[in-house]
């Protein structure tokens, strides 16, 4: 417990050095981008493992369903629609905003960020 609260403050020390002001920053982009990449591993091991690991309960919740009700895919596709969809990996592109990083997935047509 102490070491992911000490990973999740780490992550959040190095995104919020990383939106300093760009004089505070050296003008190097090969600095810039280092260190958000550093960021995007950094912030990915915590949410990629929240997400794997809501994933796996998903995927268990939705085969019981699937069990319970008979047999109907159609009270299991919805959970797993929510569970396995979503982004796993944190890109420098989702903490500089550009990207919209999802948890919770959706059905393809009716995710609102894929129709951009």
């Amino acid at each position: 417990m102490k070491s992911t609260v000490c990973v999740v403050a780490s992550c959040l020390m190095v995104v919020v050095l990383l939106a300093a002001p760009r004089q505070v920053v050296a003008e190097s982009s090969v600095f810039t981008e280092g260190g958000m990449g550093i960021a995007s591993v950094a912030c990915t091991f915590v949410w990629g493992s929240a997400k794997s690991l809501f994933a796996v309960g998903g995927g268990a919740t939705a085969g019981l369903a699937y069990l319970f009700t008979g047999f109907n895919s159609r009270a299991a596709r919805p959970i797993l629609q929510a569970a396995l969809r979503g982004d796993y990996v944190v890109t420098p592109e989702h903490l500089r905003g550009k990207k919209a990083l999802t948890f919770i997935g959706r059905d393809p047509q009716y995710d609102p960020y894929l129709h951009r």
